[in-house]
C-alpha cells in the first residue's frame, strides 16, 4: 500500500464527530418520543394506602406488605403534553397541551382516576370521581349526592360507601370556616407562583414573625394540608396576612361553597356578626360545592382514612393523568376496576 493511500487519524476524526453527532440528534428524538408514548399509553401502577378500600387495597393496610398494583390508561382523557424522568419523577418544564380525539372524554362521576396531588405534584394519587365541572356535590347522612341524586360507589354492584363529612364537607361552621380558609391558601399559593409582586408582599408578611422563612417555604406552608399559615402568625401580620389571602385566592374559594342554600360568604359574615340563623357548633349544615369549571372533585372510597378534595380542594383537569384499568397483581385480586 502506498503511504499516501494509508488512513490517517486526521481522516477518521470527522467520521467520528459525525457518528456522534448523528447519535445524539437521534437522541433527541427517540427520548422525547418515547416520554410521551409511554405518558400517552399504558402505566403501572402501585395503590400504597388503603384510601380507596374496599376498592383497592394498599400495601400498608389490608393488602397485607403488598397493594393492588393496576394498569391504568393514560389516553382515556386525552393525549397530555405532561411527561416526567422516569425514577427521578421529575416533570419536564414544557406548556401544558391536551390533545382530544375521537373515543377520548374527561373523567365522568364514578371513574377511579389517577392524578397528580394539587398540592404536591410529585406524588401521584388514586380516588374516585365525585364531581365535574359544574356539579354541585354535597353529603348527607354518609351518602354522596350530586346534583341532588344519589350516587353509588360502583355501577357494577350498586353498593354504597358511607363518607364522612370533613374538610370541606364538613356539617359544622367552624370546620367548614377553617376548610374554605385553606382552600383560598391553597388558591393564593397557585397565583404565587405566577405573579412575583405578590410573592414578595406575602413573603415580607410572613418574615415579620419568622424572618428565616423563604419563598419556597412559604409556598410548602400554603400548600401544606395540615397546617395553615395563619396558625403561626401573630394578630398585626395575620390580619395583613389574611386580606392578601382574600384578594388573591379567598374570595374565589368561598364562591364555590354554599351553606343551607346560601353563599358561604354570606353565612361567614352572619356569623361574624352573631346573626346567623343557626347554631355554627352545634347544627348540622347542608354545605353544597359546586366544582368550579375544568376541575374535579376526588374522594376516596376509604372515606375516614382519605385524604382527599374535602381537604385540599379541587383537582385541575391539566393534574389528570389516567383511568385505572384492572388489577394485574397479586393474582387472587385480578379484575377489571370499578
Amino acid at each position: 500500500m502506498h503511504p499516501s493511500e494509508r488512513p490517517s487519524s486526521a481522516k477518521h476524526a470527522p467520521s467520528r464527530a459525525a457518528a456522534a453527532w448523528h447519535t445524539f440528534w437521534q437522541m433527541l428524538i427517540i427520548i422525547p418520543v418515547a416520554l410521551f408514548v409511554k405518558s400517552n399509553t399504558i402505566e403501572l401502577f402501585k395503590i400504597p394506602t388503603g384510601s380507596m378500600e374496599p376498592t383497592l387495597y394498599g400495601a400498608n393496610d389490608m393488602g397485607r406488605g403488598f397493594g393492588d398494583h393496576l394498569l391504568v390508561s393514560r389516553f382515556t382523557y386525552g393525549l397530555s403534553g405532561v411527561m416526567k424522568i422516569p425514577l427521578l419523577n421529575w416533570r419536564i418544564p414544557l406548556p401544558y397541551r391536551r390533545l382530544m380525539f375521537w373515543g377520548m372524554r374527561q373523567p365522568r362521576v364514578g371513574d377511579v382516576v389517577v392524578f397528580e396531588n394539587p398540592v404536591d405534584p410529585r406524588i401521584d394519587y388514586i380516588k374516585r370521581c365525585a364531581g365535574t365541572p359544574g356539579d354541585r356535590v354535597a353529603i348527607r347522612q354518609g351518602r354522596l349526592y350530586v346534583n341532588g341524586e344519589l350516587i353509588t360507589n360502583s355501577p357494577a354492584t350498586a353498593t354504597y360507601v358511607r363518607y364522612v363529612n370533613a374538610g370541606l364537607l364538613a356539617d359544622r361552621y367552624a370546620p367548614l370556616s377553617r376548610a374554605v380558609a385553606k382552600l383560598g391558601e391553597i388558591y393564593c399559593a397557585r397565583v404565587l407562583a405566577t405573579n412575583a409582586a405578590l410573592a414578595r408582599d406575602a413573603l415580607a408578611i410572613v418574615q415579620r414573625d419568622y424572618p428565616q422563612v423563604t419563598l419556597t417555604d412559604l409556598k410548602r406552608l400554603l400548600l401544606d394540608p395540615n397546617q395553615l399559615v395563619r396558625d403561626r402568625l401573630r394578630p398585626p401580620a395575620l390580619n395583613e396576612f389574611l386580606r392578601l389571602v382574600e384578594r388573591h385566592g379567598g374570595a374565589e374559594a368561598a364562591s364555590h361553597v354554599s351553606v343551607n342554600g346560601r353563599p358561604f360568604l354570606t353565612v361567614a359574615s352572619e356569623v361574624e356578626r352573631r346573626v346567623a340563623p343557626f347554631d355554627p357548633l352545634l347544627d348540622t349544615l347542608d354545605v353544597t360545592l359546586t366544582v368550579p369549571s375544568n376541575c374535579f372533585f376526588m374522594l376516596g372510597d376509604n372515606s375516614a382514612a382519605s385524604l382527599d378534595s374535602r381537604y385540599w380542594g379541587f383537582v385541575p383537569f391539566e393534574l389528570i393523568k389516567g383511568k385505572a384499568l384492572c388489577v394485574y397483581l397479586p393474582i387472587k385480586r385480578v379484575r377489571v376496576v370499578r
